[in-house]
């Protein structure tokens, strides 16, 4: 028997093609495979970041620098010398506020010294540096939530480009590292939604830490996290680990109200409800608004103190704030000011909504309170400041109906099913937009687009969900060629 001819034999079985790598295999499979950058996310970056050093280039050429005097005078700081004398021992007085944030001042006087220029450019370094974060945050979220690339570098641009960032990197308190809190908050929202691991748990521990920086996150804050995670997943979120975590961030956010009635008799994380919610009640009598206004508390603490009824020398600065002697007058004003609402709901009500639709007509560094030295000579539109030719009364509303597009149009996005998978994800963003913009204006007179800086990340990122959603929609109702 003859070997078949090379033209007579048969041909060899095609090769079975070789398989993907496991360790490609994984990385494909990972809830973050989406962040992987490319070539174009370079480019993205790299022109964000050199617009934002020419922005802050320029803007300090022309003049813009921190106050050191900001430092020192804002209420919610205890002083410097209190800070460098005894760090601990001044925080575990500390009564007014969470402590997390004047531990932070008081590392950096701790570096410093209480020197005021010192510490308030530390905090500027800070704070600038948190500004490329949170947009890359931004831009991490939207891309673990489907977004496409170039919707989300634009949300990153339009934050760490706009005015807000470069105002509040300037101020001296927790808005711009409560905005970082946030926005990593919604990045494990995010991280979540996709089945990555850890993310529920991150969600909770960083809304804590929020709980521990600034009062107007609540520990009932807790509640708002955990509410935004069943949205998200309702089976994981009710597993051991999770409850567990949720519990012990719990406690963790409620241990300055422990502490506070350890010492005060005062459940709470921050003793100036009272005096706070008193501002909401615009009808007072002027007997009432001068004991429950803050320059009424201050000058009777003082005065107190000077004529020996208080122990010790009256504070400097303004500073009769962290003194007990608040924690009294405080509640006497959060009965006075609950006995004015339940007589008025409506009036009050209707306060609140006034208020509601002012602070959405101002941008956030529309705060008539503070500037930085130098503010007032950069080209950017400021009402607080100073009109601009074209304001007739009537500036703000179009801000106004941005806002309200924003949330209308993802909830109507909602409603008709086109969010897809991202729903949970969009309703627990709006949910914690809602929530955070509820409690300040119920527990504030005033300042609340001050306060509105600390989530303009979740709003840039719902606008950008439903600017992708329709993006969908619009290519699927396209023809096919």
């Amino acid at each position: 028997m003859t070997d078949a001819s090379p033209d007579t034999a048969p041909a060899p079985a095609p090769a079975a093609e070789a398989p993907a790598p496991a360790a490609d295999r994984r990385r494909a499979a990972s809830p973050f495979a989406a962040l992987r950058p490319g070539r174009a996310d370079a480019l993205a970056a790299g022109l964000i970041l050199a617009a934002f050093a020419l922005i802050r280039v320029a803007a300090y050429g022309s003049g813009l620098r921190v106050d050191p005097a900001v430092v020192q005078g804002l209420w919610q700081n205890l002083t410097l010398a209190e800070l460098d004398a005894d760090l601990v021992g001044a925080l575990l007085d500390l009564h007014a506020q969470p402590p997390l944030w004047n531990l932070v001042l008081g590392l950096f006087v701790k570096a410093c010294g209480p020197d005021p220029l010192c510490v308030s450019e530390g905090l500027l370094a800070l704070h600038m540096a948190l500004t490329p974060a949170i947009a890359l945050l931004i831009w991490a979220t939207l891309r673990l939530a489907g977004a496409s690339r170039p919707l989300a570098w634009g949300a990153a641009a339009l934050f760490a480009l706009s005015p807000g960032p470069l105002f509040y990197e300037t101020f001296a308190l927790y808005a711009q590292l409560c905005c970082a809190l946030a926005a990593g908050g919604a990045f494990a929202l995010a991280a979540f939604a996709r089945g990555a691991r850890g993310g529920a748990e991150a969600a909770l521990m960083l809304s804590a830490v929020l709980c521990l920086t600034w009062p107007l996150f609540h520990p009932a804050w807790m509640l708002v996290t955990l509410a935004a995670l069943l949205l998200v997943d309702a089976r994981r979120v009710l597993r051991p680990r999770p409850l567990a975590v949720f519990a012990l961030a719990t406690a963790l956010a409620l241990a300055p109200s422990a502490w506070n009635f350890h010492r005060h008799g005062l459940f709470s994380n921050g003793s100036w409800m009272g005096v706070n919610l008193s501002q909401t009640v615009s009808w007072l009598s002027p007997e009432q608004a001068d004991r429950c206004l803050f320059a009424g508390v201050i000058e009777d603490i003082e005065q107190a103190h000077a004529a020996g009824r208080l122990p010790g020398p009256p504070a400097v600065r303004d500073k009769s704030v962290h003194d007990p002697a608040i924690i009294p007058r405080s509640r006497e004003c959060l009965g006075v000011a609950t006995a004015e609402i339940r007589a008025h709901p409506g009036d009050w009500l209707a306060g609140r909504a006034g208020a509601l639709v002012a602070s959405h007509r101002l941008w956030s560094w529309e705060y008539p309170n503070y500037a930085p030295l130098g503010w007032a000579e950069l080209p950017i539109p400021d009402t607080s400041r100073s009109d601009p030719p074209w304001a007739e009364g009537a500036e703000g509303w179009g801000l106004l109906a941005l806002f309200a597009l924003t949330a209308g149009g993802m909830l109507g996005l909602v409603a008709c099913g086109l969010m897809g998978r991202r729903r949970g994800l969009a309703l627990a963003l709006l949910m914690q937009i809602a929530a955070f913009t509820a409690a300040s204006h119920i527990a504030n007179g005033e300042e609340q687009n001050r306060m509105r800086h600390a989530i303009a990340p979740e709003w840039l990122m719902v606008a950008a969900l439903g600017a992708d959603a329709l993006r969908r929609r619009r290519r699927a109702a396209r023809p096919p060629a």
